[in-house]
């Protein structure tokens, strides 16, 4: 039983939670925009929308959203029966609200109602009309929901990697070579016969010695040659002066010869 009790106190919790705050459960991004619109030409009691002469006389047009306690307005289109906005908003919704519309024409003193209506959001349709308003085009476009991000996470330490020695370059293995082929073994050749070993010659007979020769006496010694005496010198005369000459013929001189 306390088991069961609890269990339906989980349940009414959760089905209160999701009346009360249902934006909570189911809330998304939704995109609104306002295109344009086509007015009538005259109020619903046949009057003109504005005083004054030519376009004066038409109404200057701006639309006003509501939804969820929020409201967007656009800018005012002035004097035109087809006023165009193209603005856009984007508001969190679950879908189920109700979006209420008003077109409204701007005056100095009051601005007058032009229409007036509300749709689901989930349920625009391409169109509404509405009062005098004959077209109006609104848009609601679900926007794709944001990726969560994921919490980043510190990066690891880094750890020092051990650096190995460079290892040395292996040897490309050749390949074997083929082995040759083994030569043929010629047949070994008869050996010659050895011829049978000479007689020894006889040894010659050795000559008896010859008796050696007798030495002769020395011979006595000559005796020694007496030394000349030395030669006289002799002593040269100075030279005699030469004479005049005369007639005769004269002898040259003499030289008288020494011994």
């Amino acid at each position: 039983m306390p088991q069961m009790r609890a269990s339906h106190w989980f349940l009414g919790w959760f089905l209160a939670a999701a009346l009360l705050f249902p934006q909570a459960t189911h809330a998304a991004t939704y995109l609104i925009t306002v295109i344009d619109a086509r007015i009538a030409p005259h109020k619903a009691n046949k009057r003109r929308w504005d005083g004054g002469f030519g376009k004066m006389t038409l109404p200057d047009v701006f639309v006003q959203l509501e939804i969820g306690g929020k409201r967007f307005k656009t800018l005012v289109a002035p004097n035109t029966l087809y006023p165009s906005w193209k603005t856009s908003w984007t508001i969190q919704s679950h879908g189920k609200e109700r979006l209420y519309i008003k077109v409204m024409d701007k005056d100095l003193t009051d601005n007058d109602l032009i229409g007036e209506g509300d749709v689901m959001l989930e349920k625009v349709p391409a169109k509404l009309f509405f009062g005098q308003v004959l077209a109006l085009r609104i848009t609601v476009e679900k926007m794709p929901e944001p990726k969560k991000a994921h919490p980043v996470l510190p990066p690891p330490p880094r750890v020092p990697r051990r650096v190995e020695p460079p290892k040395a370059p292996k040897k490309q293995v050749e390949p074997a070579k083929p082995a040759k082929p083994a030569k043929q073994v010629e047949p070994a050749k008869p050996t010659k016969q050895v011829e049978p070993a000479k007689p020894a010659k006889p040894a010659k007979q050795v000559e008896p010695a010859k008796p050696a020769k007798q030495v002769e006496p020395a011979k006595p010694a000559k005796p020694a040659k007496q030394a000349a005496p030395p030669k006289a010198t002799v002593t040269p005369k100075p030279p005699v002066a030469p004479k005049a000459p005369t007639s005769r013929p004269v002898a040259p001189p003499t030289s008288r010869k020494t011994k």
